[in-house]
């Protein structure tokens, strides 16, 4: 600026621009040094009562106090511009960030020439951290306040918005979002902008695509140049990766993240302001590649809390869903449901697409706002999800409700809903009951299925008759899960033996699984045995434990009955396995009656489940 001006010319520009802006400058040479005093912000309500009530920019110019002057256009490249910018970038070097001059100079001179103050804008932003907080906040009042410039100061906004700098972006995006979009003149071209953007997430070469013109979407292009910052350098080749593959295929991961922030940011801020604009969101979100996806669903948790479970477009969008938009749907819907249960009108919405499209992934965020009776009628369906879905889908049923302070479901309930589906009619296979069945006995869901749940489970399945198909099997599990329990599972023993638990064939297995298992202590239970059945189990167990046995039953202290049959036969075994440690080869209890007798008892498979 010196060699345009001269030094004695350039501090008479300096005098009058800093009477036109109500600045006092004291200067102790041409140019680097000033003393200045802070004028009141001249913004007053007035102005910003015209700015929100969308009257022409003549009136809202008259509105403010400040005489309309030149268009901005008309100041581009004359003195005026050129002294101007020279003070800003003065003040810039010269000042803190968080002076106010620059902001108060921005507001206060006649005219703005459009272009060189949008650019100057742009490259403060492009500064970082509170030089961008200045830029921003300055292009706001801008806006609000000298409305024939409300165009090039909303483009520098808007760019900032979908810049490259994460900081510098979420500011911009939070000042439009909570305070730009609620003026009904700025809403149209901000959500053009918006929606421009996010549909570049679908396009072949997003950042070829940034450049393109869309006039389908009648978008607001930015005639100044886009968001630059003073770190970005050009790059040259190198030398190829050793793993030129693995290496591009992560890097086009990250970038598309990236680039999936950058363009969706803003958009999904203005999804919380005016919930509508969700359905083009989920709509690009099931065109958009994986990495893009991810930028979308890093958001959703925070976009469905801001939306709350009371939205109607919820309602139209699970009744209606965007093609390949479920996963975000549902995500969103869980995150609701963190809260409380869902609207009854979504809680409806939701059951209505579990019954057209048989996708049970739609009744998980349903179940805290669904009656008990109707949940129980369902319940087989949320088998089809899989290991994690359903597991989500049981903390779902046993979550507490914030009305009652009760679960729709306890765990002993969910034990014996298990046990009670039926493969025929419910259409589950028994491996699939097994499958969802064998993760609650797990240790690390002991918190919530603990063993009083299922003893209180075991307890009331015993009484029905067939038992379920896998009684012993969740009985065995029981007993491995929780030891203590061991007296309580003897006690089960002993009654399947009054229900004649050898008349059903897989339960007979299990229960003399489980009797070996707990040897000694099961002996009172196998005792209780008819004779051709003891034989069957006894045949099961090691010599050891025959021998054991025997000796168990001829006690005095024997607390059973033991039939005479029993005795000889244990007699028998005894002597057979005696004979058998002598001399293995001439072992041969086969000539005992009652040893043909059990012979001819059907054999146990030691290998089946119980």
């Amino acid at each position: 600026m010196y060699d345009l001006l001269g030094d004695n010319d350039m501090t008479s520009a300096l005098a009058v621009c800093s009477k036109l802006c109500g600045l006092v400058l004291i200067t102790a040479c041409p140019f680097h040094t000033c003393v200045h005093k802070k004028i009141p912000d001249v913004a007053g309500v007035e102005a910003e009562e015209a700015a929100a009530s969308g009257g022409s920019e003549e009136q809202q110019g008259r509105a403010s106090g400040r005489p309309a002057g030149p268009q901005s256009g008309q100041m581009a490249g004359t003195p005026y511009e050129s002294v101007l910018l020279a003070l800003l970038e003065g003040l810039r070097e010269n000042l803190p960030a968080n002076d106010k001059a620059i902001a108060q100079i921005l507001l206060e001179v006649p005219a703005l020439p459009g272009p060189g103050v949008g650019q100057f804008l742009v490259e403060v932003a492009g500064m970082g951290g509170d030089w961008a907080t200045l830029a921003l906040s300055s292009a706001r009042d801008i806006i609000i306040n000298r409305p024939p410039n409300r165009s090039e100061a909303l483009q520098v906004v808007l760019d900032a918005a979908s810049g490259d700098q994460a900081d510098t972006r979420n500011k911009a995006v939070r000042l439009i979002a909570n305070k730009l979009f609620a003026q009904p003149q700025l809403q149209d071209s901000i959500e053009k902008f918006a929606r421009h953007m996010l549909f570049l997430l679908i396009t072949t070469s997003p950042s070829a695509a940034a450049t393109a013109d869309a006039p389908a979407l009648g978008i607001v292009k930015a005639e100044q140049p886009p968001l630059q910052t003073p770190q970005a350098t050009a790059t040259t080749p190198s030398e190829p990766s050793p793993e030129p593959q693995a290496a591009s295929q992560q890097q086009l991961q990250h970038q598309s993240e990236e680039e999936g922030t950058r363009l969706s940011g803003l958009y999904c801020a203005l999804c919380t302001k005016k919930q509508p604009l969700l359905r083009d969101l989920l709509s690009v979100y099931g065109r958009a590649a994986d990495g893009c996806k991810g930028a979308i669903e890093a958001v959703a948790a925070g976009l469905a809390r801001s939306i709350g479970p009371h939205a109607p477009p919820l309602v139209d969008l699970v009744q209606d869903t965007p093609p390949d938009s479920q996963k975000l749907l549902l995500q969103m819907l869980h995150v609701l449901t963190e809260q409380g249960p869902l609207s009854g009108q979504l809680t409806q919405a939701c059951v209505a697409k579990f019954e057209s499209s048989k996708d049970a992934l739609f009744l998980v965020p349903a179940i805290p706002g669904m009656q008990r009776a109707q949940v129980l009628q369902v319940f087989p369906r949320l088998l089809q999800l899989g290991p994690g879905q359903f597991k989500a889908a049981l903390l779902r049923l046993m979550m507490p409700l914030p009305s009652s302070g009760q679960a729709m479901m306890t765990a002993a309930e969910v034990f014996i809903s298990l046990h009670s589906i039926d493969a025929t009619k419910d259409g589950v296979p028994l491996r699939k009951v097994m499958a969802c069945l064998d993760p609650c006995m797990k240790e690390d869901m002991r918190p919530t299925f603990p063993p009083e749940a299922m003893a209180v489970a075991l307890q009331q399945l015993v009484t029905r008759n067939p038992l379920p198909p896998l009684f012993m099997r969740f009985t065995i599990q029981t007993l491995n899960a929780a030891p203590r329990l061991k007296a309580f599972v003897l006690d089960i023993l002993s009654s399947l033996v009054n229900k004649q638990v050898w008349t059903q064939g897989q339960q007979w297995k299990g229960w003399i699984m489980c009797s070996k298992q707990l040897v000694p202590d099961s002996f009172p239970a196998l005792l209780q045995l008819p004779t051709q059945q003891f034989g069957a189990a006894l045949a099961e167990m090691s010599s050891g434990v025959k021998l054991q046995l025997s000796q168990y039953a001829k006690a005095p202290s024997c607390p059973v009955a033991v039939p005479r049959t029993t005795l000889v036969l244990l007699q028998e075994v005894e002597s057979a396995v005696a004979a058998t440690s002598l001399n293995p080869a001439q072992a041969d209890i086969g000539s005992s009656p009652v040893v043909n007798n059990i012979a001819r008892t059907p054999s146990v498979d030691r290998e089946s489940q119980a």
